[in-house]
């Protein structure tokens, strides 16, 4: 059984571990060798609004009555487009797709659509929420992030 933690988890080599790019965004699991988790959205307990990032104060009714929840995995793409120059903190190298994911009827999020370029993809496609390695850090450490990927038709 693989461990899952939204901070750190142990990788798959001795004393290294699995650390997400953007602590607190997801939650990684490892099995195997193989990524996968979930977004950490926040629902507000008062006004049933789902939501992402996680936050303490919700942004319909700015109540403090959220509780973390973990979101769905999978969705319709919305919306997309290339993004031709990157900013220095974005790690995907540019040209890359950024989406808008409907992942419920009132929950859409952004993200980079790993697998595809623009002009393979259809507004409404279904897509999934992948985990992957992007880089390593000085200790050795498997940094990850998530992407969305277009689910095999």
């Amino acid at each position: 059984m693989g461990a899952e933690v939204s901070e750190n988890v142990e990788g798959g080599q001795t004393g290294s571990k699995v650390l997400p790019l953007r602590p607190g965004l997801f939650a990684v699991r490892v099995e195997n060798g193989n990524y996968s988790g979930h977004l950490i959205g926040s629902k507000c307990t008062l006004c049933n609004w789902t939501f992402f990032p996680k936050r303490e104060v919700c942004p319909r009714c700015s109540k403090v009555s959220t509780v973390e929840t973990a979101l769905p995995t999978k969705g319709k793409l919305d919306s997309y487009t290339n993004v031709m120059r990157a900013l220095p903190v974005v790690v995907v190298p540019a040209p890359y797709v950024l989406g808008a994911v409907r992942l419920s009827e009132e929950l859409v999020v952004w993200s980079t659509i790993a697998d595809r370029k623009a002009e393979d993809l259809k507004i409404g496609m279904d897509v999934e929420l992948k985990i992957r390695k992007v880089k390593q850090d000085k200790d050795g450490n498997d940094l990850v992030a998530y992407f969305f990927v277009p689910v095999a038709a």
